[in-house]
């Protein structure tokens, strides 16, 4: 075959015959490779030849009603590996941009786990390797953790405030969910219902620097501090919250109570 030929018709074929490059260059009696290198050298590699490019819906289509090169100077299929808005070659692309002297990352890990599964930490070492390093450690150094607490208190305690400023409502969350089988959703759901006021002294949460607590029947769950989810009666501030405690929910005592500073006042009148 032979390698010169007129670039101008070779031009003129690509912008308006509606063949392939490969047809193109067997009509011109020269090779493929010489069609891309002639495209490569004038800067002519994604110009757009062969059909219109079918983009999404809702996509802005600079290169509407033109036709497009199926093969891009380096061989790849444009067709099936896509190109970029500006008619780059997906592949070509992902390979300019790929870290130079660099090695791809291998998913699997020394001891044989897929970190895309297992997952990884920040700096991209394997989760599950890191557990299995923790507990080698404690058997070898049970002392290890404590060790390593006392050496770096400050540390520790700035970073642990940093993520308890930064994560409030994640903590109080997960806290909800550990003592009273509810959520921050259905927390602030029952919020809504009582007008953010206490239920019985019906004063307004803005009052208060402390969260409401919620308030459970513990004839359903006895241990302190923790409740099915199925037994919570609503949301009370810390003082008529303390004041049922101390009563331990006996309405006789706290109806005595009432009598006894109706009578105060009685006498004192």
């Amino acid at each position: 075959m032979n390698n010169t030929f007129n670039h101008r018709e070779l031009w003129v074929a690509l912008n308006t015959e509606t063949k392939t490059v490969e047809q193109i260059a067997k009509e011109m009696n020269t090779t493929l490779a010489t069609v891309f290198k002639y495209l490569k050298k004038f800067n002519l590699s994604y110009i757009h030849i062969l059909r219109p490019q079918e983009f999404k819906k809702g996509r802005s289509d600079p290169n509407k009603g033109k036709r497009l090169i199926q093969f891009c100077p380096k061989g790849h299929d444009t067709f099936v590996y896509g190109r970029s808005i500006n008619s780059q070659c997906n592949v070509c692309k992902m390979e300019y941009y790929k870290p130079k002297g660099r090695k791809p990352k291998n998913p699997i890990c020394k001891r044989g786990h897929n970190k895309d599964v297992v997952g990884r930490t920040k700096t991209g070492a394997c989760i599950e390797c890191g557990k299995i390093t923790a507990k080698e450690r404690k058997i070898k150094n049970p002392l290890y953790r404590k060790i390593y607490k006392e050496k770096n208190k400050t540390h520790i305690e700035a970073q642990n405030k940093e993520y308890r400023e930064k994560n409030k409502d994640k903590i109080f969350d997960r806290e909800l969910r550990r003592k009273y089988g509810i959520g921050l959703i259905e927390y602030n759901k029952l919020m809504e219902l009582q007008q953010s006021k206490c239920l019985i002294c019906k004063r307004h949460q803005s009052k208060f620097k402390k969260k409401f607590a919620v308030d459970h029947d513990h004839s359903c769950c006895p241990t302190s501090g923790k409740s099915c989810g199925k037994c919570i009666r609503g949301l009370l501030c810390t003082d008529c919250n303390i004041l049922l405690g101390n009563a331990r929910e006996n309405i006789e005592t706290l109806q005595g109570a009432i009598d006894y500073l109706k009578r105060y006042k009685g006498e004192m009148k």
